[in-house]
């Protein structure tokens, strides 16, 4: 029995090689035998119905992130260094002042406080 699929596009360093460790062997029997917390082994039925698919190589995930979604823009992603500046010159500040004004504000205390209705 077939389902509905759920397409995402996964960015890191080395993403297919690692991706594929995560999903075991193509053959779902095979998975259970060599790698049985891979996702196949856990949910796929056997090597055509496998549960879950990934691209074999960057080229390969690129034809296939413009197939699913047409218009994302590929670009090279940032190394971790550049996403680590990134994040501490621009995402620290921003929570950092967010917090901050939650911390002055003092919300009160009641489970469903926080909860505004409009």
């Amino acid at each position: 029995m077939s389902r509905s699929i759920h397409c995402m596009v996964l960015v890191k360093d080395n993403c297919c090689r690692a991706f594929r460790a995560l999903l075991g062997p193509k053959d779902s029997n095979r998975a259970r035998r060599e790698a049985p917390q891979t996702i196949r082994a856990l949910y796929g039925t056997d090597g055509r119905m496998n549960a879950v698919h990934g691209s074999d190589t960057v080229k390969e995930a690129e034809w296939e992130i413009k197939f699913f979604f047409p218009t994302v823009i590929l670009e090279p992603y940032p190394s971790s260094q550049d996403a680590a500046s990134y994040f501490k010159e621009h995402v620290q500040p921003l929570l950092l002042k967010g917090l901050t004004a939650l911390a002055k504000a003092k919300p009160a205390s009641e489970p469903n406080a926080a909860v505004v209705s409009l």
